[in-house]
C-alpha cells in the first residue's frame, strides 16, 4: 500500500493564475492600477465551473474529514465533468472524500490516513466500497501515511519547507525505506513535503476576495490544504459582502483562495445513501431494534 509522492503536474502559470496581481492592497487581498473598476471578484455561478480547470493526471487535495468540512458539491462536480477524467491522484484524510471520484474511474492513486469504515461499519459496506475494491482487483495503488505526517506534509509544501523529521511511523512499514536520523536519542523519520495541482476546501463564509471563516469542526484541515495548492477551490455556506467578516476571525486570506461558489449543505447521510443505501438500513433497523430490546 506504499508509493512514491508524485510531483505537481501543472503550475499557478500553467493554470492561468492571475486573481491576485500586485500593486495596492484592499482587505487581504491585492490589485494593479486599472483594477479599481473590475475590482477582484473570485465567486463563480456553479460547481461545475468552480472545477473546470481540473486536468487529467492533476493531484487533487480534497479536504475534510468525514462529513465536516469536505466539499460534496465539488466533489460531485468533478465526478461528473464530460469527458470523464482519468488518472487522478488524490489527497486527503478519509475514504468519503474519495468514493464519488473513484467510482466513475478518474483516480489512479490515493493518498490517505483511513482507507476504510469504523469497525461497526466495516462487514457491512467494504464489500461495496470503490476505494476498497478498486485497490483489490489492482485499479488503485494507495498510500497510508499517519494522519499528522500527511497534514504536515501539505503545510510543509504551503509554506516553502523541502522536507522535514518525524518521530511518527519510524519502525513501521509505513516508513520503510525511508531516511531516518537520531535527535536527542530520538529516531526520527524523513518526510518530504508535499504540493498538490488543486485543492478542494470547505468553509463557512467566503467574501468575493476569497477571505474564508470556518465553523467549528468542519475547519478541520482545509486551511492547510488551501496553502499546498497551486489552485484552491473554495465551497461555501454563504457569500457575504466585502467587510462583513471580522477581520480576526478570517484563518484562509484570499491570497491562498482562487475560486468560490456557494453551495447548498449536503445531506449528512447523503454519501451513505448513494453508495450503501441497503446496507445502512439493515444496520439503522438493527441498531433501533437493539436499543428497543
Amino acid at each position: 500500500m506504499k508509493g512514491s509522492i508524485p510531483s505537481p503536474a501543472f503550475s499557478k502559470k500553467d493554470l492561468n493564475w492571475t486573481t491576485n496581481r500586485t500593486v495596492g492592497k484592499v482587505g487581504f487581498d491585492t490589485i494593479t492600477e486599472g483594477d479599481e473598476a473590475e475590482m477582484v471578484n473570485k465567486i463563480v455561478k456553479s460547481a461545475d465551473e468552480a472545477v473546470a480547470k481540473i486536468r487529467d493526471g492533476s493531484i487533487l487535495c480534497i479536504g475534510g474529514f468525514g462529513y465536516a468540512g469536505t466539499p460534496f458539491a465539488l466533489i460531485k462536480a468533478v465526478s461528473q465533468r464530460k469527458p470523464p477524467l482519468r488518472d487522478l491522484t488524490l489527497v486527503g484524510t478519509a475514504t468519503r472524500q474519495f468514493d464519488y471520484l473513484v467510482a466513475v474511474g478518474a483516480v489512479k492513486k490515493v493518498i490517505t490516513t483511513y482507507p476504510g469504515f469504523p469497525a461497526n461499519l466495516r462487514s457491512l459496506v467494504e464489500p461495496k466500497d470503490p476505494l476498497i475494491q478498486a485497490h483489490k482487483r489492482g485499479e488503485l495503488d494507495v498510500e497510508v501515511l499517519p494522519q499528522g505526517n500527511l497534514v504536515e506534509k501539505l503545510r510543509a509544501g504551503g509554506a516553502g519547507i523541502p522536507a522535514f523529521y518525524t518521530p511518527i511511523g519510524v519502525g513501521t512499514e509505513l516508513t520503510n525505506g525511508k531516511e531516518t536520523r537520531v535527535f536527542n536519542g530520538l529516531e526520527c523519520v524523513l518526510e518530504s513535503a508535499l504540493k498538490v495541482d488543486f485543492a478542494l476546501i470547505k468553509a463557512h463564509k467566503a467574501d468575493r476576495y476569497g477571505n474564508l471563516v470556518y465553523r467549528g469542526s468542519a475547519r478541520c484541515h482545509n486551511p492547510i490544504y488551501a496553502t499546498a495548492a497551486a489552485f484552491t477551490v473554495a465551497e461555501v455556506d454563504e457569500v457575504v459582502e466585502v467587510g462583513h467578516l471580522d477581520p480576526e476571525a478570517v484563518v484562509t486570506p484570499g491570497i491562498f483562495v482562487d475560486c468560490v461558489v456557494k453551495a447548498s449543505k449536503a445531506d449528512p447521510y447523503g454519501y451513505f445513501k448513494d453508495f450503501f443505501y441497503e446496507e445502512m438500513k439493515a444496520y439503522l433497523d438493527y441498531a433501533h431494534g437493539k436499543r428497543r430490546s
